[in-house]
């Protein structure tokens, strides 16, 4: 059996962990915080997206947790309360919150694409031959 790790190894760890958490965190709510200052919500801010990205995920996991046994249901009922959570944090419509929604996710979906279409460009034409 090999010997145990010195407990820096641990420590380093977590913290690559919390380190790696707080970046995801930041790059996810980018595209929330784009969709606020497209729609031209009153509270357009990186750090109110990054609130409401965090509030939307766990109401999300509580709605669809809490109706887990009504299959067809949780997953509409864990959305209805994510835009609830964007309703109350952006002090906003249903409408809104639904469109907020909606142009992040198409902001995702674009900046996926563009991503992947570069990284494609990298590996088909590589600098050096």
């Amino acid at each position: 059996m090999p010997p145990p790790l010195p407990p820096i190894y641990g420590v380093a760890l977590a913290s690559a962990g919390i380190v790696a958490l707080v970046l995801s965190l930041i790059v996810a709510s980018i595209p929330l915080w784009l969709a606020s200052k497209i729609l031209g919500l009153r509270r357009s801010d990186l750090g109110t997206a990054l609130v409401a990205l965090l509030v939307m995920a766990l109401l999300f996991m509580a709605a669809s947790i809490a109706t887990i046994f009504i299959y067809p249901l949780n997953g509409l009922v864990g959305f209805i309360a994510a835009l609830w959570g964007a309703k109350k944090i952006y002090d906003t419509g249903w409408l809104q919150a639904f469109l907020l929604v909606l142009v992040s996710t198409v902001i995702v979906v674009v900046m996926t694409l563009a991503l992947a279409s570069l990284l494609a460009g990298l590996a088909l034409f590589p600098a050096h031959p």
